[in-house]
């Protein structure tokens, strides 16, 4: 008896193994294909490598996207979405040509060690695909580079002002002089970190409105002064902090971080020292595009860029639950001007300054500067624009004797 189960279960094996067998060598695996019938069943078997197949039948592309590349010999399964990207820029008149480039352009990546994958979009962005075809002095490792420039130098105004070959021989000419790449990608960093395209336009056009105009070079600088001549466009701090312990106006108030963090301990120190008045932040950080916007209704004087809350380093205090017109004489006015150096800040637009400030005395308008130069301008009584400019001590400009005067004794 066990022997005929045993018999029985490999009849059983046997035949469920010849039934697959055939059931597998009859089944269409390509009925999964969008698209799919005889004739195109067929094309599939002639030009397609069995790789290929496997290929197809792996990521199921409907036959719309492949076919019409299909027929040709040096046509790659593999390359299709590349095929894509060529044909759709229309770079080519015709299917034959966008293979064939196609096929050049990924081996010749792969020979760069590059990934077509990214850098066929990288190229095509750029339109540097024929450059980087045919060009002997065109090098991939450059391409930030030529990024670079012609983001400064092409995409203004629409025109192309630099184009890829003079890119290329500036920066033979570099090389011939021996600079250091570290030198150019520090120039990168520097213009992709502080300036977008937009904001060279912007500068440009100001240029010809007012030839006195500036883009500032170093907007992170604790002592850079914005104004009209001075922009910084649209510049934006790289490190702001929402101000969220301390008491302020608005709720999403932000400042740069040095500068908050100072703000803190400053605050602090008046509460421990005046314990029933409460500093209130009423005012920081301002974007480019609020500026704007309130110059457009006539509530500043100030464009955007022209403005120095928006290197997130100034700002507007009043005492809290109190009216902003008091807070001159107050308490904690008066503690401030006296203390607020100690934790990096000075008093923006001091009274008895407005000729040097170019701006009428404000009480609550103060400046972070770092503690070591608000300490230099507090013993000084510098305002901003003197500790950048120190004026001369008229005591000694008068007894110094004049380069005439000193020839008339003699």
């Amino acid at each position: 008896m066990q022997k005929k189960k045993v018999a029985m279960i490999l009849i059983v094996i046997f035949v469920f193994a010849i039934s697959f067998t055939i059931l597998n060598f009859k089944y269409d695996r390509f009925y999964r294909i969008n698209g799919i019938d005889n004739e195109n069943r067929e094309l599939i078997k002639e030009y397609l490598t069995e790789e290929e197949q496997n290929y197809l039948v792996e990521n199921s592309f409907p036959m719309d996207r492949f076919l019409r590349f299909l027929t040709y010999d040096d046509f790659h399964l593999h390359y299709l979405e590349y095929y894509e990207q060529i044909e759709a820029e229309g770079l080519y008149d015709n299917t034959a040509d966008v293979i064939s480039h196609t096929n050049t352009l990924v081996e010749k990546l792969t020979r760069d060690n590059a990934s077509p994958d990214t850098m066929i979009t990288r190229l095509l962005d750029d339109d540097f695909v024929d450059d980087y075809l045919n060009n002997a002095d065109f090098k991939l490792e450059n391409l930030e580079y030529y990024e670079l420039i012609l983001s400064v130098q092409g995409k203004i105004d629409d025109q192309q002002f630099a184009t890829i070959q003079s890119i290329i021989d500036h920066l033979n000419v570099l090389d011939e002089y021996g600079t250091e790449r570290s030198k150019l990608d520090q120039l990168a960093r520097w213009v992709d970190y502080h300036y977008q395209v937009e904001d060279i336009d912007a500068y440009l056009k100001a240029k010809v409105d007012n030839a006195e105009i500036s883009l500032l070079e170093n907007p992170d600088s604790l002592t850079t002064i914005v104004d009209d001549a001075h922009t910084i466009s649209t510049y934006v701090p790289a490190n702001l902090e929402l101000a969220s312990d301390v008491d302020r106006l608005d709720f999403l108030t932000y400042m740069r971080q040095d500068a908050y963090h100072d703000y803190k301990e400053m605050v602090q120190a008046a509460l421990a020292s005046l314990p029933e008045h409460r500093l209130l932040l009423t005012q920081a950080y301002r974007s480019s595009q609020s500026i704007e916007n309130e110059y457009a209704k006539g509530l500043t004087t100030n464009r955007g860029g022209s403005s120095e809350y928006q290197l997130g380093l100034l700002i507007d205090v009043q005492e809290y639950g109190q009216d902003e017109s008091t807070f001159a004489d107050s308490e904690l006015s008066q503690w401030l001007q006296l203390n607020a150096h100690l934790y990096g800040f000075v008093l923006r637009y001091p009274e008895g300054k407005e000729e040097v400030t170019g701006h009428a005395y404000s009480a609550t308008t103060y400046r972070y500067v770092g503690k070591e130069i608000a300490a230099q301008m507090y013993a000084e009584n510098w305002t901003l624009e003197e500790y950048l400019n120190p004026p001369v001590d008229q005591s000694e400009a008068e007894t110094t004797p004049t380069e005439g005067e000193q020839t008339n004794e003699q």
